[in-house]
């Protein structure tokens, strides 16, 4: 027997009875899928409670140290702890739709969005652009490691990382890496 274990939201008033619920996520229908229903996050569909003075869905949304940080169709904003909002990049980025990313390291907030890169930093207080001719071409994802961050390099199976506690730093070559399969070389 198959049982459907993907739905909505469907938190009872008595815990212990049900307290499942469905946080940021929607449920999608493929009737011509293996599995018909799927959960599929997403951090809000359009800004209609805080006014980000743009239109758009959000696109990724990251929270680090006091602030919020919201990828929203071409525009980058921080929402502080007492709810204002600023927009840090001044020309739009050069994707409005798809996937996006965020992270961050000690005091750097990176933002991808598959063709480039920017930082933000919370100490300055400053928002640039990640111009290195080693950043990747075509950033699709990015994460944070004990001070580096690792952005994903579309299309290939390879990976790079940045200089220690510095976003704006790429390279040199022994900060790429390849996998085979998904594998690591060492694990080969």
């Amino acid at each position: 027997e198959d049982y459907q274990v993907v739905g909505s939201y469907n938190n009872q008033r008595v815990s212990s009875i049900d307290a499942e619920r469905s946080v940021n996520c929607f449920e999608y229908i493929d009737p011509l899928g293996k599995k018909p229903r799927t959960l599929i996050n997403t951090s809000g569909l359009i800004d209609t409670e805080l006014n980000f003075g743009t239109t758009g869905g959000f696109r990724d949304q990251f929270v680090f140290k006091d602030a919020e940080y919201s990828i929203v169709g071409s525009d980058i904003y921080r929402r502080a702890s007492d709810d204002t909002i600023s927009k840090l990049n001044s020309t739009p980025l050069a994707t409005v739709t798809g996937y996006a990313a965020i992270d961050a390291n000690n005091f750097q907030v990176i933002f991808v969005d598959g063709v480039n890169g920017y930082i933000y930093d919370t100490t300055a207080n400053v928002f640039t652009q990640i111009t290195d001719s080693a950043f990747p071409a075509t950033p699709i994802d990015v994460c944070s490691l004990d001070g580096f961050f690792v952005v994903a390099v579309g299309g290939t199976n390879n990976f790079q990382l940045s200089s220690f506690n510095q976003g704006l730093v790429w390279g040199p070559a022994e900060n790429q890496f390849t996998t085979n399969n998904g594998v690591l070389p060492n694990q080969l």
